[in-house]
């Protein structure tokens, strides 16, 4: 009785070591996968198909966005980020949601977010994002330069954050 005890443990350790181990991998590659923006389609207002290389031979930023329209944390981002103004318009942002699009078309206009060129408000319809980045926290934050990953902001945070290289 004892030794099937001890094996049915010795066991269930295995396994739990093995599902850990799978997740640490899958994790080191998954953040290896991101340090060039990974290829994605997402999608506009108007339902046409936004993707990653609209953005990689651009010479600005590129501030990935991961949010939710009814986020307390992502409004009051989205409120800093107005404020901001000059600072951001070197900058392109690229706001993505799993919200339906009344809700995504309803948060724009509470922001006036048509009267900043340089935001892009995407929706996520396939459920896609978690699975490209790795994450389904918001307000999540991805910078890209030169197509390359120089930092990368899970929650709230301040907007020279998101400004500074480092």
């Amino acid at each position: 009785m004892k030794i099937s005890i001890l094996t049915l443990a010795i066991g269930c350790i295995l396994i739990l070591s093995a599902e850990i181990y799978k997740k640490v991998l899958t994790k080191d590659k998954l953040s290896e996968r991101i340090t060039i923006m990974p290829d994605f389609i997402f999608y506009d207002e108007k339902g046409m198909p936004v993707s990653n290389s609209d953005f990689q031979k651009t010479n600005c930023k590129v501030i990935i966005i991961f949010f939710d329209p009814e986020c307390e944390h992502c409004q009051y981002m989205v409120r800093s980020l107005l404020k901001s103004g000059q600072k951001l318009n070197n900058a392109i942002l690229l706001m993505i949601s799993l919200a339906d699009a009344q809700k995504l078309k309803d948060f724009k206009n509470e922001f006036h977010l048509d009267s900043i060129k340089n935001i892009k408000l995407l929706r996520d319809q396939k459920i896609e994002f978690p699975k490209i980045f790795g994450t389904s926290m918001v307000p999540s934050f991805f910078i890209y330069k030169n197509g390359r990953l120089i930092k990368k902001i899970f929650g709230e945070t301040r907007i020279e954050n998101l400004l500074n290289d480092n």
